[in-house]
């Protein structure tokens, strides 16, 4: 869990990304040294389209719909990127960063196999083919909360229901989330120990923050178990060929 430094090393190849890991310990072997090392995969969309995705976790749900616009800059300024203005606190070197978070979720999915469609939908809140929110017919539909008061439709301790109830609660402060999943063999017990690394990106840690205190107790707790992960501080990226990374707090 947590840890000075976090290194997401992404590949079409799993040997590239292993390659690349041993070169840069190597590099750096005197003044740093592993804290922890989790091995993940995705299928990414082919093309990105805004609300929708095609990459699914290993609950066999769509990751990622209604995901907000990264294309969209201003959406960016307004969800993602630390700024002065926003933020006093944050030091000049940062403006222009994000607040990453990651957490390892292990997911109980033997358990989960022997759930009905029914039961899985009514926790997630979304049909499992479509990606559709119970009682639409596509992805990119808008759940409407305010004409299901009761949870007819979409039950009140739905995950997507909890985690982002579209209220003056979470509205301006959708995560930018990113899910990789994970398989480590089986455990001590027999039981597969596959789940979820999630991360998100928030231009305040207390928006996340808020969302893990409404899915605190949800029913798909019987499922899932966090079981590591850390709070980093993403660095403003390089503007051209002559700058580098960190490069306005080291000159600072």
């Amino acid at each position: 869990s947590h840890g000075d430094l976090l290194l997401v090393l992404q590949g079409r190849e799993p040997d590239v990304c292993l390659h690349a890991l041993r070169r840069a310990m190597r590099r750096t072997r005197s003044g740093l040294v592993l804290q922890w090392l989790l091995e993940v995969f995705t299928r990414p969309d082919a093309k990105p389209q805004v609300g929708r995705t095609e990459s699914r976790n290993l609950l066999g749900f769509k990751d990622g719909t209604a995901n907000p616009d990264a294309g969209n800059a201003a959406v960016m300024d307004d969800l993602v990127w630390t700024s002065k203005a926003d933020e006093p606190a944050v030091p000049s070197w940062a403006a222009g960063g994000t607040y990453q978070v990651v957490r390892v979720i292990r997911m109980l999915v033997e358990r989960w196999d022997r759930t009905s469609l029914a039961e899985q939908e009514s926790l997630i809140g979304r049909h499992k083919v479509s990606g559709a929110p119970l009682g639409g017919s596509a992805e990119a539909d808008i759940p409407a909360y305010a004409d299901d008061p009761a949870g007819e439709r979409v039950p009140l301790d739905a995950h997507i229901r909890l985690a982002n109830p579209r209220d003056r609660r979470s509205t301006g402060k959708e995560l930018l989330r990113r899910g990789f999943s994970y398989s480590r063999g089986v455990d001590g017990g027999g039981q597969l120990d596959q789940g979820l690394a999630f991360i998100s990106y928030q231009r305040r840690l207390a928006h996340f923050l808020e969302a893990s205190e409404r899915l605190r107790g949800e029913r798909l707790e019987e499922y899932v178990r966090p079981e590591g992960g850390g709070f980093f501080y993403v660095l403003t990226g390089v503007t051209d060929d002559g700058d580098w990374l960190g490069r306005s707090l080291l000159e600072g």
